[in-house]
């Protein structure tokens, strides 16, 4: 039987689509073609978002999980020290005790209204009425004497 040790091995990538091409790459020439490969990430701010729409477009299971529960799970280890390397073990290890939802493409809207600069811009465009009319009345009751 192969331990952890044995399942797993490192090596960093530019957050690029040449970076991902390379990754996916680099698994498809450590693994037996017969397994199937569940790519397993940290949700780090928006730095996971362009790998897991890259996974997923390709067709591989992917799951994100929150800083939070691979936080609570290392300190679980035995890694002492917080390393990118450490920090993949233990995510690497996180995935394979557990049996995770896979992550699911958010619908294009979702993308679009993320990328609007400020949300003067986002309430300009009358998407939601209701909400522009309650936060214009939050921010000019500020300034009421």
């Amino acid at each position: 039987m192969k331990t952890y040790q044995e399942l797993y091995a490192y090596k960093c990538f530019a957050n690029t689509t040449k970076g991902f091409i390379l990754l996916v790459q680099w698994v498809l020439k450590l693994t037996e073609p017969a397994v199937s490969i569940h790519y397993v990430m940290e949700a780090t701010g928006v730095y996971h978002e362009s790998l897991a729409c890259y996974l997923a477009a390709h067709g591989y299971s992917v799951s994100i999980i929150l800083p939070n529960k691979i936080s609570n799970y290392f300190r679980t280890l035995w890694i002492k020290t917080i390393t990118d390397k450490s920090a993949s073990e233990a995510i690497t290890l996180f995935g394979l005790e557990r049996k995770l939802e896979d992550w699911k493409r958010p619908k294009p809207v979702f993308k679009y209204l993320k990328s609007m600069k400020n949300r003067e811009e986002f309430f300009a465009m009358s998407l939601f009425p209701q909400f522009r009319f309650m936060i214009l009345h939050v921010e000019t009751s500020r300034f009421v004497v």
